[in-house]
C-alpha cells in the first residue's frame, strides 16, 4: 500500500523526539504547535500506528516511533547528501566534467584554462572526446557533453556560449615551395593552388572556414578531404605541391620539413567558442 509522506512530516518527527515537545519543537522550527500537532497526527493517520506517547509534560516515542526515527532521519540525511552532491556535480566542484574538442590540446590557451581548473576544483575528474562540430553540438544538446570548445559562435547554437580564444591561420607546405621563403603569404598567393585536409576534426571545419572567406575574395578553393590522419596530410604535403592551412598551435609542432608561413591578413585569424547547455549555466561559469 503507498502511503503519501511528505519529507516535512519526517522533518517534524525528528524535531519532536529530539526536544521531547510539540512546543519546543514549534518554537525551534519557528511554526505554530497546532500545525506541526495536525501534521504529525495525519502521518501516525496515515502510515496507521502512533509514533508518540502524548502526556501533559511532553511526548516519549512509541516502540514504533523509535524505529520509524531511525529510517526517517536516515532518509533526511540521505537526500540532503544526494541535494549537496547533484549541486557540487552541477556547479563542477566533484564529480567529472565532459570536455570535447576538436583535436588535441596543443593550444595554450584551452590547456592552461583545464589546467587552473583541475588545480581550483581537484576532486573534479575531466574526461576528453574529440570529434566534429556537428557531433559536440548533438552531444550537448543530449547532455552527453557538459562543455565543447567550438569554432565559431554558430557553431554553438542552441548551447550558452563565450569567444575564448583566437589563433592565426597558417599555410603549410613542402620545405622547397616557392612561396616557402615568403615572410608573408596572402590569399591571393594560393588562388591556384590546391588545399588538402583530414576528414578528420578540426580539417572539415577549417576547410568550410577558407571556403567561405576566400569566396570573399572572388576565388574558389581547390582542395580534397583526405581518409587519413592529420600526421598524414603533413608528409603528403612534404612529398607534393599541395598545401594545407593549420592552426597557430598546431603550426608551433610543425615537422622540420615543412614551411610554416603566416597569414597576416585581414580574416586570416581563427575563433574557438566554448558552448555549454542552459541547464548548466553554473558549470558553464566557473570552468570558461
Amino acid at each position: 500500500m503507498e502511503h503519501k509522506v511528505e519529507l516535512q512530516h519526517l522533518r517534524y518527527v525528528i524535531a519532536v523526539a529530539e526536544h521531547g515537545s510539540f512546543r519546543r519543537a514549534a518554537g525551534t522550527m519557528d511554526i505554530r504547535v497546532s500545525k506541526i500537532s495536525r501534521c504529525i497526527r495525519h502521518l501516525e493517520d496515515e502510515i496507521g500506528v502512533g509514533l508518540f506517547i502524548r502526556r501533559p509534560n511532553g511526548v516519549t516515542l512509541t516502540f514504533a516511533g523509535e524505529q520509524f526515527l531511525v529510517r526517517a532521519r536516515r532518509v533526511v540525511m540521505e537526500l540532503s547528501q544526494a541535494i549537496r552532491e547533484a549541486g557540487s556535480a552541477g556547479t563542477g566542484r566533484n564529480g567529472f566534467v565532459r570536455v570535447g574538442l576538436l583535436s588535441s590540446l596543443a593550444a595554450p590557451f584551452p590547456a592552461m584554462l583545464i589546467k587552473i581548473y583541475c588545480a581550483a576544483y581537484p576532486d573534479v575528474r575531466i574526461t576528453y572526446s574529440e570529434g566534429g562540430t556537428a557531433d559536440h553540438r548533438t552531444a550537448l544538446q543530449h547532455h552527453q557533453r557538459d562543455v565543447a570548445f567550438l569554432p565559431h559562435p554558430e557553431k554553438a547554437e542552441g548551447c550558452d556560449s563565450c569567444c575564448l580564444w583566437e589563433e592565426w591561420l597558417f599555410a603549410a607546405m613542402a620545405q622547397d615551395d616557392p612561396l616557402a621563403g615568403q615572410e608573408i603569404v596572402t590569399w591571393d598567393d594560393l588562388r591556384d593552388r590546391h588545399f588538402i585536409f583530414s576528414e578528420l576534426p578540426p580539417g572539415p571545419e577549417i576547410l568550410a572556414d577558407l571556403t567561405e572567406r576566400l569566396a570573399g575574395f572572388g576565388f574558389l578553393l581547390k582542395a580534397d578531404l583526405l581518409a587519413v590522419y592529420r600526421d598524414t596530410v603533413m608528409r603528403v604535403i612534404a612529398n607534393g605541391t599541395d598545401v594545407t592551412v593549420i592552426g597557430e598551435a598546431r603550426a608551433s609542432v610543425i615537422p622540420p620539413f615543412l614551411a610554416g608561413v603566416g597569414h597576416r591578413t585581414q580574416a586570416a585569424n581563427f575563433s574557438f567558442w566554448a558552448g555549454v547547455m542552459p541547464p548548466m549555466p553554473i558549470l558553464g561559469r566557473s570552468l570558461l
